[in-house]
């Protein structure tokens, strides 16, 4: 899920910035309901700089997640060093 402004990474974000990741959990969740998932088995997500290859911020909407491969689930093993989830993110930015 992108949005429609220009945002570098979630490292970038501010306090200002919760009602913006709110949104795209919202849209994530959205788009994995129309496409038959479930939305609260999904894991929403961000990889974190420096392991961020797209210098855009974009959230990952993953479903189901039990059914990643082997490389798959270290990319997006949540709360890592390289992606954290939503929950994760904005408890960081109302902590700023």
């Amino acid at each position: 899920v992108v949005p429609k402004r220009h945002v570098g990474n979630p490292k970038t974000l501010t306090t200002a910035d919760r009602d913006l990741v709110k949104n795209l959990l919202k849209v994530g969740k959205c788009v994995v309901g129309k496409q038959g998932g479930n939305p609260e088995a999904s894991r929403y997500g961000f990889h974190w700089p420096p392991f961020n290859t797209v210098q855009h911020l974009h959230m990952h909407a993953i479903y189901p997640p039990d059914r990643m491969g082997f490389f798959a689930r270290l990319a997006y093993r949540p709360d890592s060093l390289w992606f954290v989830t939503v929950d994760w993110l904005l408890n960081r930015l109302e902590s700023d």
